[in-house]
Formats: C-alpha cells, structure tokens, sequence
C-alpha cells in the first residue's frame, strides 16, 4: 500500500481451482480502512465468490462471505482478540461439494452446506482500500507480507 495513495495491489492465480483445501500464512500491514482478502473468484460479481477479508489494523475484525447465484448468500463477522499484523498467521478454506469451512490458525471458525458456488475460481489474494471504509492513507508504506499459500 504505497505511502500517500489509496492504491494496492492483487495477485490472482493463472488457472481456476474447484474442490481442495486453501491455505495462506501472512501477516496484514497496519493500515486504517483498508483490507486483506484470501479469496476464490470467478466472474461476474456476486456469482462465484468465497472470502476471507481481514482488515487491517489491531482490531483483529476479520469477514467471511460467499457469493452465488447474484446475491451475498453467507456472511460471518469475527473477532478472535488477535491483531493479524503482529505476526504470520494461518488462514484457511476447506471448499468441498458438501460444505465450505473456514479456520485462522487451526481454530475451526464456521461451516457452510449451501450457499456457494460449485463453480472452478481463481485464488485471489489483495491488499486494498475499498471505497465503503474512510479512504485514511497513511503517510508511509505499508506491505502485507505473505509466507505461504498452499492448496
């Protein structure tokens, strides 16, 4: 998130993935309003996607959301007392035919049996400003930093 902007940055898989486990170790910048998203992806909007958002600050607020047929069909809001950008953590998406499961750092969170997609996505991972927080840059950089991703 460079110093001064409301830009970021994404980078998204070559091919589309369907059923598997999805897993990323980072580290979130601090940043008011902005956000991290692990997520799966497919075109147009509010048909095929899975998130996990994170926002970044100590707030330790994290979202999880699904996407299917136009409409936000799943959505969680947590808060597991941790702030995401002290350290690497684990984030993580079990997405099968019959259910859809989210973990942060081993810790089951919730399970889905329905309102998702079974359609093959991209794994998107991005760091960004949406227009629906403050838009409060910072006067310096700031980075997410990723150790792995695995599926």
């Amino acid at each position: 998130l460079p110093a001064n902007t409301l830009n970021g940055g994404e980078i998204e898989s070559l091919r589309s993935h369907s059923y598997g486990s999805y897993e990323i170790s980072m580290k979130v910048p601090t940043a008011k309003s902005s956000i991290t998203g692990f997520f799966l992806y497919k075109s147009p909007d509010f048909f095929n996607e899975i998130d996990i958002e994170v926002v970044n600050d100590d707030s330790g607020d994290f979202w999880l959301t699904t996407y299917a047929m136009g409409k936000k069909s799943n959505t969680f809001s947590g808060n597991l007392g941790i702030d995401f950008s002290k350290d690497f953590h684990r984030f993580r998406i079990d997405y099968y035919k019959d259910y859809l499961a989210f973990y942060i750092d081993g810790i089951f969170i919730l399970k889905w049996t329905d309102g998702y997609t079974e359609n093959p996505m991209k794994l998107i991972v991005n760091c960004w400003f949406p227009s629906w927080m403050d838009g409060i840059f910072s006067d310096k950089s700031n980075y997410l930093e990723i150790d792995s991703i695995r599926y």
